[in-house]
């Protein structure tokens, strides 16, 4: 049997055919016991969708910004780094996890990218490799998660966001991004000094820079850096990038201690 929802003329088209040997008078009673035509109000609140920024999903934190400010806190044992927006608020945090042998000896092999108030947005590692360095970041599964409520390590319960590959061409270091569902991410300036610009299919999704630079960030040895991504970004190609300019840095540390 279907309901009036499905098909809301077909109330109406039978009022007639019973009422229609009554007097008239009866007939306004129909219309004041059936509101519910003019109340479709259900079907006319998907604008929902509408308020949300555009191809943001769900995600209303970290990666609803465009312009973010990078803020390093380096110390012996751990790569930290705060996340701003442009006005100074702290908008995330990137905390190195793992054993600390594997720190000390093999550098910073996983961190943990979230909100402020410690939720996990996207996982960077950086697995062992002989050869030319490589970065991948995932999407931490929010169902994998260990008894005492703690996220699982390990790629089985993530989701590949991207993966980072240090290439050489013409003598010179250069970054490959491959991105899973899209054309790979070129990344074109000076990758080693936090000035380059980030191409996907010849256009341009975001940029890197050093224009927020304090000096004395530079004195203590920390440093900041700005990223702009294009405003139509979906939030995967968002938390990627995001993922590649931290790779960046931390392949810039490791090109230095070399």
């Amino acid at each position: 049997m279907s309901s009036y929802w499905d098909n809301p003329k077909s109330l109406w088209d039978q009022i007639p055919q019973h009422d229609q040997e009554d007097a008239s008078g009866q007939q306004p009673a129909a219309p004041e016991q059936l509101p519910a035509p003019e109340q479709p109000s259900a079907p006319e609140q998907p604008p929902a969708p509408q308020q949300l920024p555009p191809q943001q999903g769900r995600y209303q934190g970290l990666l609803s910004h465009n312009s973010i400010v990078i803020q390093q806190i380096r110390n012996f044992m751990a790569d930290d780094f705060d996340i701003l927006d442009t006005e100074g608020n702290c908008i995330g945090k990137i905390e190195t996890t793992g054993g600390t042998l594997s720190r000390m000896f093999m550098g910073s092999r996983r961190l943990t990218v979230s909100e402020p108030d410690g939720t996990p947005v996207f996982v960077i590692t950086d697995p062992t490799d002989l050869a030319l360095d490589r970065y991948e970041v995932y999407y931490p599964d929010p169902h994998a998660t260990a008894p005492e409520g703690q996220q699982q390590d390990g790629a089985e319960s993530s989701r590949l966001l991207a993966t980072i590959q240090q290439k050489f061409a013409f003598f010179k270091r250069r970054l490959e991004i491959s991105i899973p569902g899209f054309a790979n991410c070129e990344v074109d300036g000076d990758v080693w000094h936090y000035d380059a610009t980030f191409f996907i299919n010849d256009i341009e999704v975001a940029q890197m820079s050093r224009k927020w630079s304090g000096f004395t960030n530079f004195l203590s040895g920390n440093e900041r850096y700005m990223l702009q991504l294009k405003d139509d970004l979906p939030p995967q190609l968002r938390a990627a990038i995001i993922g590649a300019a931290i790779a960046l840095d931390l392949m810039a540390k490791k090109a230095q201690s070399d």
